[in-house]
């Protein structure tokens, strides 16, 4: 279970908002090129930090929001420094993704828990039940959509009839942003056969391009698992 104390559960509803729902498809694309993008970026998390530490109430927390602030400065460069030297393929991108994330998550834990460990981490106006809640919220929606097309875009190669090919843009992630948090919150209520009819629902809905696709069948199963996954990891995780 991830230590929990209020700060550092701050801390990561700071980071995957300014690393994800803040930032764009665009903004993530140019920022490994144009200086002006991570400028941007840079000065999307300075500005979450900063609103963060003022909700704690508590200026001695600063240098800590700062040396996260920096260290996200740090790795993003040297991400982008190696990126330069590096081919680019769908492994090679997805392999940076990945270190980048745990470098980040490591970054965090270890400034909040070890270096500064001394400080006060209490918001004792806000419960830590509901910053939990929040932080769950914030993962597993825009987190958890672009990771998945990060990790399994490979398997998205599947033909389907052009009757079928007509879907509202933007349907799919919402649709996976729903499943996921009905299922933190099922989870939550120990209504675990409540969990089993969502995605019993989310079947039927796309029952006639199962039967029609092989592929898009096994990539619709791998989405279903993986959002389960990252739905029970989260949570445990997080409570």
């Amino acid at each position: 279970m991830m230590n929990n104390n209020e700060i550092t559960l701050l801390l990561f509803i700071a980071h995957f908002l300014a690393d994800y729902h803040l930032q764009s498809e665009t903004l993530a694309m140019d920022k490994s090129s144009n200086y002006r993008s991570l400028a941007k970026h840079l000065g999307i998390h300075a500005i979450v930090l900063l609103t963060a530490c003022l909700i704690t109430l508590n200026v001695e927390l600063l240098s800590l929001f700062a040396s996260v602030w920096l260290s996200h400065v740090i790795i993003d460069h040297i991400k982008i420094y190696l990126q330069a030297r590096v081919q680019a393929t769908l492994n090679t991108d997805k392999y940076f993704y990945i270190a980048d994330q745990i470098l980040h998550i490591v970054a965090i834990l270890y400034l909040s828990n070890v270096v500064f460990a001394d400080l006060n981490h209490e918001i004792t106006f806000l419960p830590t039940i509901y910053i939990q809640w929040l932080l769950l919220l914030v993962m597993v929606t825009k987190p958890a959509n672009v990771t998945f097309k990060m990790l399994f875009s490979q398997y998205q190669n599947y033909e389907i009839s052009p009757k079928q090919s007509t879907t509202v843009a933007g349907a799919g992630a919402m649709i996976g942003n729903l499943e996921r948090i009905l299922s933190a919150v099922f989870l939550s209520l120990n209504a675990l056969s409540s969990i089993g009819l969502i995605y019993t629902a989310k079947s039927i809905a796309r029952f006639k391009l199962i039967e029609e696709s092989q592929g898009f069948a096994e990539y619709y199963l791998i989405g279903t698992l993986y959002s389960i996954l990252f739905v029970l990891i989260s949570y445990y995780l997080i409570f």
